[in-house]
């Protein structure tokens, strides 16, 4: 009987044993993956603050283009209206002769 006891009692130990080998198997892997998202959301925040400041920068050269294609714009209006004005003189003179 006390043998049967002893060894009932030497089966419940190894099966605490084994689940706590099993639990101390998924604390580690949960530590693992826990350093992998934090390595993970670390990156995917300098990639966000990379692409902000890209896009900063980019609004500023749009504004800065904006500016000069303006001036592009006025001056072929310009030289649109001063054709205009050279046909018409043109024009003109050849109906006046």
């Amino acid at each position: 009987m006390e043998a049967a006891l002893q060894n009932d009692k030497v089966q419940t130990l190894r099966k605490v044993d084994e689940d706590m080998l099993c639990l101390q198997r998924i604390y580690t892997d949960l530590a693992s993956a826990a350093e992998d998202q934090a390595s993970i959301f670390d990156s995917l925040e300098s990639h966000m603050a990379r692409a902000a400041a890209d896009v900063e920068r980019g609004r500023e050269e749009i504004e800065y283009t904006d500016k000069y294609n303006m001036a592009a714009k006025l001056k072929r209006r310009l030289w649109l209206a001063a054709g205009g004005i050279f046909a018409l003189m043109i024009f003109g003179g050849v109906l006046s002769s």
